[in-house]
């Protein structure tokens, strides 16, 4: 009798079979982990290529110093004290006037966005604040206010309130008009349409408002502090352009540029965890 052949069932063998298994998030974090070495690189060029211009002579320490000399000038104000204490008046300045400005530009953005009529009223007036340059309106404000706090953080709060009512009234003003069927449908009051529909249809740009408000803030910080004050990270700089210390100057940029980058880190932080849901 000839034989009938069998047909295994068992499957193929796996390749990948004995391997650890992957983390849901382990291709992930090791991709965020290389582009961020990544971007590490033009940094670290443009440092050693400045480095060994002011070895070689090729850029003078009257004209730029070396990033060693700045490092070394910032350890400096940074052990003499007057890094911290400049650091904490000038982040009270751009933290009040973000706050004030996110508030009110969250406010007009919602309130033009639901309502025609509003955006009629207001849209105009605002439009053309917003096309104004506020470094025109430095000599005002101290006049006005003078040369103390109030008049810094209010120019701050200006600055940052148009990146967030420009963004939070396209996002309002686009809302589906399903989604405010169903309210009606709902009978939802006008507080609970705002917080159930128009601010969660609204948080991602408005978020793209606060990276760039935050980053706004410093910006105009530094032209405040520059003007007319007696402390800040300004201050320091305005006063080593007197003595002709750039190695200072320096130094404070290197501060600006890192609070930047933290600054614009923790609103992406901030983001991901608000809009996980989405």
């Amino acid at each position: 009798m000839t034989a009938v052949p069998t047909t295994s069932t068992t499957p193929p063998a796996d390749p990948a079979a004995g391997a650890a298994p992957r983390g849901p998030g382990g291709g992930s974090r090791r991709r965020r982990i290389g582009g961020a070495g990544l971007g590490l690189v033009l940094p670290v060029l443009l440092l050693a290529g400045w480095q060994l211009s002011s070895a070689t002579g090729v850029l003078g320490a009257e004209v730029l110093p070396s990033p060693a000399a700045a490092w070394s000038t910032l350890v400096d104000l940074a052990a003499g004290g007057d890094l911290g204490e400049a650091l904490a008046i000038s982040l009270s300045r751009a933290a009040a006037g973000l706050v004030i400005g996110v508030a009110v530009g969250t406010v007009l953005g919602v309130l033009c966005g639901a309502s025609p009529t509003a955006a009629a009223a207001l849209n105009p007036t605002l439009q053309a604040l917003r096309a104004l340059p506020v470094l025109a309106l430095v000599p005002l404000f101290i006049i006005w206010f003078g040369i103390g706090e109030t008049s810094k953080v209010l120019m701050i709060a200006l600055a940052t309130t148009f990146p967030i009512y420009v963004n939070v009234l396209a996002a309002v003003a686009g809302v589906d008009r399903r989604h405010l069927e169903l309210a009606r449908v709902l009978r939802l009051g006008r507080a609970a349409l705002v917080r159930r529909v128009y601010l969660p249809a609204a948080l991602p740009s408005w978020f793209v408002g606060l990276r760039y408000a935050s980053g706004l803030a410093l910006v105009i910080l530094v032209i405040s502090e520059q003007v007319d004050a007696d402390a800040g990270l300004g201050y320091l700089m305005a006063d080593a352009r007197t003595y002709y210390r750039v190695d200072v100057i320096l130094a404070v940029i290197g501060v600006y540029g890192v609070l930047g980058v933290l600054t614009d880190r923790l609103v992406v932080l901030g983001e991901r965890w608000s809009l996980r849901w989405a």
